[in-house]
């Protein structure tokens, strides 16, 4: 359901703002910033071989559209991988952040070495229970 991404990322931008809308502490720019939002599910089969799917299935949500996701699937298996065995049938949800910091002072010496604005990548994973697989 679409509806669950849109309202994911709805909350982190709402977060991120924080509790004075007159004076939001990050607020995200819809020309250059991004929420993404992705669910991974784990299934393993009967030999132990680990199969990574992920939700939406035609790619991660994307509230902006600006930016792309640092995650691949075998990114996500080596996430879930402990000890070299699969977590099995597990579920996660990833949020990514792409926020672009405008440099207060504006030092122009730092223009060589510092893209204005500076592109900051921040991101959380956490147990999604919706996402495990179905046992048959």
């Amino acid at each position: 359901n679409m509806a669950f991404y849109s309202g994911a990322s709805a909350m982190v931008i709402d977060r991120l703002r924080g509790i004075d809308p007159a004076n939001p502490l990050i607020e995200l720019d819809p020309a250059r910033d991004d929420v993404i939002i992705t669910a991974y599910s784990l299934d393993v089969d009967a030999f132990g071989v680990p199969t990574v799917i992920s939700y939406p299935t035609g790619g991660p949500f994307h509230q902006y559209n600006n930016r792309s996701s640092t995650f691949t699937d075998t990114k996500i298996l080596d996430i879930l991988t402990t000890g070299g065995d699969p977590l099995v049938d597990s579920g996660i949800l990833l949020v990514e952040v792409w926020w672009g910091y405008d440099e207060v002072l504006d030092l122009p010496w730092l223009d060589p070495f510092l893209p204005e604005p500076v592109m900051l990548h921040a991101y959380s994973i956490m147990p999604l229970i919706a996402a495990e697989p179905v046992s048959p």
